[in-house]
């Protein structure tokens, strides 16, 4: 949700910003711990950081996908699908550079069988809505 207290920042721009902050801001030191001795300039110091040293834990990673699925009541399709979109949905598409796709899949079950009149409409309501796939079967 956007607010007036909701900031923008171009990603590249403030990741080259988090790192030039983190090089140049000093290791805080334990109380007692005494100066840092400085080690002499070696080759691979003057030529470029060095690897971390096994002390230094790494980050833990963090996700970077996600997937869900959820049945939706088919006379509560409207409420429920704004419910998964205001709660679950909604913060996932806030992420700065995600890339959302949502995919609606239905399926009906008729023991009686769908009359022509309904084949027909539903036919042409989904080629209007662009559907990638929808086809109408009997099963035995």
């Amino acid at each position: 949700m956007v607010s007036s207290s909701t900031c923008l920042v171009k990603v590249d721009v403030a990741r080259k910003q988090q790192q030039a902050d983190s090089a140049s801001t000093p290791e805080p030191q334990l109380p007692g711990a005494g100066p840092t001795p400085v080690a002499e300039p070696t080759a691979s110091t003057v030529d470029g950081p060095t690897a971390p040293t096994p002390s230094t834990p790494a980050a833990p990673q963090k996700p970077n996908s996600f997937s869900g699925s959820v049945s939706l009541r088919g006379d509560r399709v409207g409420r429920d699908a704004g419910r998964v979109a205001d709660e679950v949905l909604g913060h996932l598409v806030a992420l700065s550079g995600s890339k959302v796709t949502v995919t609606m899949e239905i399926t009906v079950d008729v023991p009686g069988g769908i009359e022509n009149d309904v084949v027909r409409i539903v036919s042409e309501n989904a080629n209007s809505l662009k559907f990638s796939h929808h086809s109408f079967e009997r099963e035995e």
